[in-house]
């Protein structure tokens, strides 16, 4: 199911105060940088959502080696518009779309691997091991997190995710949720998700800090939601004009009642070249009058 953005605005307004003059793409989202000490993969969205929320992706030990439990991050990727039919099986309708998350999967309950998310720290540089208390342990990972900055699980809800489709241009969400099997031993196997916040005067997204049972695996945003592009240039008020531009021999044109007012005289070639100008002209030339 997928959420209108007009349906959830205080919530877009507050995570994204200005539009992109377009819909960001892959390339203007796809981020290697280090986050928590280890190698990651994932998308960087701190310019969209004016430092409210930084990345969302997989992550691995400071060398490289898979985490057990996190997503890897050869796993994550970005796809754009038909590319998304081909790997989920979407019906594309030719709409401006993007989506991103990982594939990671396991055979072992809960099945998928966590995707990973930071916010509330400005720049993705933030992303780190600030807290004395947060550390990372022998095998390379770091806890759950506890605080702004630190490993929280992707959001869960398509209200969160039309936030976010919204501040990247966006007019659609559909967040693909993992969401704990009702047979697990454990019914909050995952960190805890980043949610929006009720409180207008608070940080837009926020967290309980409290583990979690779900989180989404892959974002889906579609329609766009970027101004649209400037109108055609209305023709010209003289049709005269365009007339007089498709003459070979300026002076061709000379019927009764315009009597080669714009085909003649010093500034004639250039008349016959812009058609603003031969239209200016005309309103400042009597039309029996040659030139």
């Amino acid at each position: 199911m997928s959420y209108s953005v007009l349906a959830l605005a205080m919530s877009y307004s507050m995570l994204a105060t200005a539009q992109p003059n377009r819909p960001a793409r892959c390339a203007d989202l796809l981020s290697n940088r280090s986050v928590w000490g280890g190698k990651a993969v994932g998308i960087d969205m701190s310019a969209y959502t004016e430092g409210a929320f930084q990345w969302l992706g997989c992550r691995a030990t400071p060398e490289g080696t898979k985490i057990p439990g996190s997503c890897a991050p050869e796993t994550f990727f970005c796809e754009e518009d038909a590319n998304i039919t081909e790997r989920f099986g979407f019906v594309w309708n030719g709409a401006t779309a993007i989506a991103f998350g990982s594939t990671d999967r396991s055979d072992t309950v809960p099945n998928v691997e966590q995707v990973s998310a930071c916010h509330g720290v400005g720049s993705i540089e933030n992303c780190k091991e600030i807290d004395p208390t947060y550390v990372m342990d022998a095998d390379g990972d770091v806890p759950c997190c506890f605080d702004v900055g630190q490993k929280c699980a992707a959001p869960a809800s398509n209200q969160v995710g039309t936030a976010l489709c919204g501040s990247l241009g966006y007019l659609e969400a559909q967040f693909i949720v993992q969401q704990v099997t009702f047979n697990n031993p454990d019914p909050t196997p995952y960190c805890p998700v980043v949610t929006l916040n009720d409180d207008p005067n608070g940080p837009p997204v926020v967290s309980d800090f409290q583990k979690s049972s779900g989180f989404g695996r892959v974002l889906v945003c579609t329609g766009v939601n970027s101004p649209l592009p400037p109108p055609p240039p209305s023709p010209p008020l003289v049709s005269v004009c365009w007339q007089v531009q498709s003459l070979t021999n300026l002076r061709d044109f000379d019927t009764p009642g315009q009597k080669v007012w714009c085909n003649s005289g010093l500034n004639a070639s250039q008349r016959k070249a812009d058609a603003a100008l031969c239209e200016s002209y005309y309103a400042t030339t009597n039309t029996n009058a040659t030139a």
